[in-house]
């Protein structure tokens, strides 16, 4: 009896936080990866090293360094991160997708990130969603496996479906859930407008939670909290102490004002959670629901949003904060 042997063609390792490290081609040496607060920073191997370089949520450039060779490449993407063009010293490279993220064999691409800013597998294709967690086939519109959230869970009954039918909209990050673009984008937004203009829109958020109370039952019977992240200090109480030193010390410049920006939006958001919870689960229903729907079906996925961006608020004061402090040190 004849019998085959089957070679695999790639090997994937995970590290502790089960996140996708190592992925060795057969017959090639091992391609390592390196992450910067869940985005893939850096991929190594033995002749090549590739770097990306970002800001908050942006893609900028990537930089790839052969022997003693260097070159540089701008990036430019949509709003969901999807490199549409690579440009060098030459002429640029423009890529195309469908919706669901799907390019043509002469679409070449000269940046490490494709569709949504997500790295392809050197082998399939697919993109491996959650740093390694799920594959998304963007031929066949939809996941390889089930999701293990689904179908009584956040992931939905449909286990394998891929931005609940709408990928111009929404955008999956961690193969688990999606989440509405335009949120992401409200969010944003809030964080770059002016105390006074935050103090407008938290009137806005109260006045639309007033006219909630009056609404039907089907519009106002949602459950509302949020599961905050727990740390030892507070980024606010710290902020707030390095802002005293510094009027003390009468230091007035532009560290010191983006800081009592940034200070002043994450209270704004932690004083003010439950408001915006509701507004996001009720956004979301608007957008998504229909006869046989409630808006409570739709507040993990707010309370999700809502933490996200509350996480990224809080780092973005602690690292303003430590930027402060050391000017402060300096001067």
């Amino acid at each position: 009896m004849q019998t085959h042997c089957k070679t695999p063609l790639c090997r994937y390792h995970y590290d502790a936080l089960d996140r996708l490290v190592d992925c060795r081609l057969s017959g090639q040496e091992s391609a390592r990866r390196f992450y910067q607060k869940d985005r893939l920073a850096t991929e190594i191997n033995s002749t090549v090293q590739h770097s990306i370089m970002q800001h908050d949520d942006h893609l900028l450039a990537q930089q790839q360094r052969q022997t003693d060779a260097m070159e540089t490449r701008l990036l430019a993407t949509d709003q969901q991160r999807s490199v549409l063009s690579a440009l060098n010293a030459t002429t640029p490279r423009p890529v195309t997708y469908t919706p669901y993220g799907h390019r043509p064999l002469s679409s070449g691409l000269l940046s490490l990130l494709g569709f949504n800013g997500e790295r392809p597998d050197p082998v399939t294709g697919h993109y491996l969603l959650g740093n390694g967690y799920r594959a998304f086939n963007p031929g066949l519109m939809r996941f390889n496996s089930p999701d293990n959230l689904s179908p009584f869970g956040a992931g939905g009954i449909n286990a394998y479906v891929y931005c609940m039918g709408d990928p111009i909209n929404r955008e999956d990050r961690s193969g688990h859930t999606s989440i509405l673009t335009l949120i992401r984008d409200f969010f944003r937004s809030a964080s770059h407008k002016t105390p006074r203009l935050l103090s407008a829109s938290s009137e806005s958020v109260s006045n639309s939670a007033s006219s909630l109370r009056t609404a039907p039952s089907s519009t106002v019977d949602v459950p509302i909290g949020v599961l905050i992240p727990e740390v030892d200090i507070n980024p606010a109480f710290m902020a707030e102490s390095t802002i005293a030193k510094a009027k003390k010390i009468q230091y007035s410049g532009r560290k010191l004002k983006k800081l009592e920006h940034s200070t002043s939006t994450l209270k704004n958001h932690e004083q003010n959670s439950d408001k915006l919870i509701r507004r996001i689960t009720n956004r979301l229903f608007e957008d998504y629901g229909d006869s046989t729907s409630h808006p409570a079906d739709y507040h993990s996925n707010a309370v999700e949003i809502f933490n996200r961006e509350l996480t990224r608020q809080k780092d973005t004061v602690i690292r303003r904060t430590e930027k402060l402090n050391k000017k402060i040190r300096g001067s």
